[in-house]
């Protein structure tokens, strides 16, 4: 069987539906007061320029201080790029992903990324876009996801949970897992963490009163689009990991437990 590229993956589409706020835009656009409308294409115009001219500007910025990040001797030494984020505070992440992006596209592929649009909802890649495509390797992915990006109009945390559930990335930002000192705490930590996933799913996602499984079930067809049914599947791929490691967990403190009682028994 042929092998599938990832660039071929993430160009499948998965439904033949427009994206909800393409089917909204519609709704809105037949019953428009006509100076409205003016003003809205007024404001489709400026965010298209903004949204393009974004994307340039910092490939531009990339291309000023590639040579810096480069060649950094002609500059006063390996601190150079230091020297700059210093001079510029608070600005140190725009500078090295502008120059990332310098340096991984060329003015091309910047400028195809950028002239990407999906007219049905006036919709363009930003920025944000590129930061999340800059995570990708290769030319090939980043355009095959800027693409499926735009045609389902997601936003830059859509675009990333896309890519996640694609190519299996994880996130490395954000706060890293913090492990208690102590052995007692760290139980208490299992203890807490399994015990909340336990309320939420009785209390809200399965609960009496409060049922988001079923909200899902009985949901109307006009809210379904691509996003949902990736997040579906990234959730049941989930739960059934969860349900393998829970059989191996509860067998470990099956053990823990004899051992705990074993312990207690011969302190008496």
């Amino acid at each position: 069987m042929p092998r599938i590229s990832m660039a071929e993956k993430a160009n499948r589409v998965l439904t033949v539906k427009p994206a909800r706020g393409v089917k909204q835009r519609r709704q809105v656009l037949s019953n428009i007061n006509e100076a409205l409308r003016q003003k809205l294409n007024t404001v489709e115009s400026m965010l298209a320029e903004f949204a393009q001219s974004s994307i340039m500007f910092n490939y531009e910025l990339g291309t000023v201080l590639k040579e810096v990040r480069l060649h950094p001797k002609k500059f006063g030494g390996d601190t150079a790029m230091k020297t700059l984020e210093a001079a510029l505070p608070g600005r140190a992440d725009l500078l090295r992903r502008a120059v990332q992006f310098a340096i991984e596209m060329t003015k091309a592929d910047a400028e195809e990324l950028a002239r990407l649009e999906n007219s049905d909802a006036a919709f363009r890649l930003n920025w944000g876009h590129l930061i999340v495509l800059l995570t990708l390797k290769h030319q090939e992915q980043r355009l095959a996801f800027a693409k499926r990006a735009v045609a389902d109009v997601l936003d830059p945390n859509a675009l990333h949970k896309l890519i996640q559930q694609k190519t299996g990335k994880k996130h490395t930002g954000g706060r890293p897992h913090k492990l208690p000192n102590t052995v007692p705490a760290q139980l208490r930590q299992v203890m807490n963490k399994t015990s909340d996933w336990v309320a939420k799913h009785e209390e809200l996602w399965d609960g009496d009163k409060i049922n988001v499984f079923g909200n899902m079930l009985e949901c109307s067809p006009d809210d379904v689009d691509v996003e949902m049914l990736d997040n579906a599947k990234a959730t049941r791929e989930a739960l059934t990991k969860m349900a393998e490691l829970a059989q191996k967990d509860i067998a470990t403190f099956d053990k823990i437990i004899e051992r705990i009682e074993n312990c207690l028994r011969n302190e008496v």
